[in-house]
Formats: structure tokens, C-alpha cells, sequence
């Protein structure tokens, strides 16, 4: 009866009856409540994002090689390489190089041919060469001294000269023959004549085409046709 009676005035008196405390949560318990449940069935799950397509990548336009005519000549009379710089305003697919080298000399010495390429100089059955490739080109010169002597090695001059002269200049490609003139076109000089090689320098310039480098050409036997 007393209880009753306290608990009666301490509610009269504004008083509350204290809260029941919440039992404690355990770290497993909390763990399970940051999880997330799984979509229940028949309901659909969220698409995920679709990824973002690449961006376009722009093609990369690469220059063309350049040939080179500022490469300093060889002071040796024989380079150990060929390396021969190519141009000319109405062949704009010609190689920007040589690196092949062949000559070919006539019984009694006084006729040489020298054949500049940047592919394989090979002959076939006739001793012709085949015909170049989109791509491939090369460079003939013939020489000829008419005084009853073998060509020497010196400075070719004109067509009339008459102790080494340069009769024959030429680029052959896919395309028609380009053809050097004989007047105020550079420099050709023969440097050595051996049993088995012959060397020189190329400068030549007609305001079309342009030729400049050196050669080390091993003989490959007579003239061809």
C-alpha cells in the first residue's frame, strides 16, 4: 500500500518512470547492419553504369623521310658504305636513298657503268635488271674515255671530253626515265679504279632532279647490253 501510494504521488508530481536500458549491440551485430541484403526475388536489381566509350583516337600522320644532301662527302678515296641522297620535283616516290652499288667495265677499260639502287642489283638470264617497284628506284651513270687508254680515276667532264667523260645520267623508277643534261648539272668525280671496285662522288643538281653522295660499287664483269 505504500508503494502504491509513492508511485502515486511521484506521478502527481510530474514525474516519469525510468526508461528500461537497451541492451548492449555487438560488434558482430553491427557488422550484419552495414551489410546489404540482397534484392528478394522478382524484384529487379539495378542496372550498373555502362562504362564510357573511349575516346576517338586521330590518326597520326607520319612525315616522310627527307633525303639528306648536307651529309659531308668522304675524304677517302673508297667509302666503306654507299650512301647516295635522291630527289627530283616529278618523282615524289622515289626512296630518299641508295645503299646498293655495281659496276660494270668494257674489256679494254675505257667504259664504265655505275648502278646505284636502294633494292637487291641483280641480272637476270639477258644481264638486265629488273624493272623497280613502287618504292624502289636507281641510278645509272656511264663514263668514257676515247683516247686508247683505260678510264683514270679523275673529274668526268663533258660528253666531248676525251680523257673521262660522262656520257649517261639517269634515275630509273616506276614511272618514265628521268634524265640528267650535260651542261652545268654539279660534279662527278671518279676517285679509285681497282681490279675488283670502283669509287666516286656524286654531286649533280639540273634544277629538276638532284644526286649527291659517295660509292664504294664492286665490278661485276663486262658491259651489259
Amino acid at each position: 500500500m505504500r508503494w502504491l501510494v509513492f508511485s502515486t504521488l511521484l506521478f502527481a508530481c510530474g514525474g516519469e518512470t525510468p526508461a528500461r536500458e537497451s541492451p548492449a549491440i555487438r560488434p558482430a551485430q553491427a557488422a550484419d547492419a552495414l551489410r546489404v541484403s540482397p534484392p528478394e526475388e522478382g524484384q529487379p536489381e539495378e542496372p550498373e553504369p555502362e562504362a564510357a566509350p573511349p575516346d576517338p583516337v586521330e590518326p597520326v600522320e607520319v612525315a616522310a623521310e627527307a633525303p639528306d644532301f648536307t651529309a659531308p662527302l668522304p675524304d677517302a678515296p673508297c667509302p666503306d658504305a654507299v650512301a647516295i641522297a635522291l630527289a627530283h620535283a616529278d618523282a615524289p616516290g622515289l626512296p630518299p636513298s641508295l645503299d646498293r652499288a655495281v659496276a660494270f667495265r668494257s674489256e679494254d677499260g675505257r667504259r664504265l657503268r655505275v648502278v646505284l639502287g636502294n633494292y637487291p642489283l641483280e641480272r637476270d638470264e639477258r644481264g638486265r635488271f629488273r624493272a623497280p617497284a613502287p618504292g624502289e628506284a636507281r641510278f645509272e651513270m656511264d663514263a668514257l674515255r676515247t683516247r686508247r687508254r683505260p678510264l683514270e680515276p679523275r673529274v668526268l667532264g663533258a660528253p666531248g671530253a676525251r680523257r673521262g667523260a660522262l656520257t649517261h645520267a639517269r634515275i630509273v623508277w616506276d614511272g618514265p626515265f628521268l634524265t640528267f643534261g650535260h651542261r652545268e648539272i654539279g660534279r662527278v668525280e671518279i676517285t679509285a679504279v681497282e681490279a675488283d671496285h670502283v669509287c666516286g662522288r656524286v654531286e649533280l643538281d639540273d634544277g629538276f632532279g638532284r644526286v649527291r653522295g659517295a660509292f664504294r660499287a664492286p665490278l661485276a664483269g663486262p658491259l651489259p647490253p
